[in-house]
């Protein structure tokens, strides 16, 4: 999802990750192909729960929409490639157990910037 605020992946949330109950962790761990990527669940009206991971904020840096959605693009294509391929073409990552979405911008996602 990108807004003139903000840039995050966001996904429809297991039915069973609502924050009806605030005895509920707010965050998910979601396993794509890159790793382990931690979203915040949040309940959206008519729609249900929802998690999401944000990429940027704010948007300052880009300078075009062109540019958003290729870093768009990148990002995503970063997060469905599988961690041993994103290990051999980024930066070394075996001493981190699960990706966390500095590790994820600085290491997956630079690479499809160069």
């Amino acid at each position: 999802m990108v807004t003139p605020w903000f840039m995050n992946v966001v996904m429809l949330a297991p039915g069973d990750a609502s924050q009806a109950s605030p005895a509920r962790d707010p965050h998910l761990s979601v396993r794509f192909p890159a790793g382990d990527i931690e979203f915040a669940v949040s309940e959206i009206a008519l729609v249900g729960p929802i998690a999401s991971c944000s990429l940027f904020s704010p948007m300052f840096e880009f300078e075009d929409m062109a540019t958003v959605r290729a870093t768009a693009g990148a990002a995503l294509a970063a997060l469905l490639s599988s961690a041993d391929r994103a290990a051999s073409h980024g930066p070394d990552t075996s001493h981190i157990s699960s990706i966390d979405r500095r590790h994820f911008l600085r290491g997956l996602l630079t690479e499809g910037r160069a």
